[in-house]
């Protein structure tokens, strides 16, 4: 394994021994790096350049690769991941947005459906401090539900601008 580190991000990346010497771009960063050659545990001192003024002197050049499909990194979760729509970039935050308004939905039924109950057991009531005291019980829930699903329709507002921020400031 070839163990080294993005010049322009400092990503660790593993690359195959097959890859040393191409030239590519950093999963991460999309910089155009290098992968370097194994190091040796002895390092041997490079040939002697006997055609160095010859014509015909074969010109070493680096492989170079524009697809990152030839070289295999190891630690790289998704080799297209700039192709990523934003549609499934941001999954999980939707999700969480959505069961944050789910939640509130539920939340405003049962504060609904909790005053229902009240108003028709006070009205199978004949104590006149029973009707003031479910009036008030009934107010103080509707006050409380009210507050909680406005607190919860808010944080699945700010997840989805969360999302917009994020999608506007990416780097392209």
């Amino acid at each position: 394994m070839i163990e080294f580190k993005c010049p322009q991000c400092s990503q660790l990346i593993h690359a195959k021994p097959a890859s040393a010497g191409k030239v590519s771009k950093c999963p991460q960063c999309q910089a155009e790096i290098q992968v370097p050659l194994p190091r040796k545990t002895n390092p041997e001192p490079p040939p002697l350049d006997v055609n160095r003024g010859s014509q015909n002197a074969p010109k070493h050049t680096i492989p170079r690769s524009d697809d990152l499909d030839d070289i295999e990194f190891l630690d790289q979760v998704s080799p297209k991941k700039e192709n990523q729509t934003g549609e499934d970039r941001y999954l999980a935050l939707k999700l969480l947005s959505m069961c944050f308004r789910g939640i509130a939905w539920f939340t405003g039924i049962g504060v609904v459906v909790a005053i229902v109950v009240m108003i028709i057991d006070s009205g199978l009531s004949h104590d006149s401090n029973t009707h003031s005291d479910v009036l008030w019980s009934g107010v103080q829930i509707f006050l409380g539900g009210v507050f909680s699903v406005l607190v919860q329709l808010s944080i699945s507002e700010i997840i989805l601008l969360f999302i917009d921020i994020e999608k506007n400031t990416r780097k392209r």
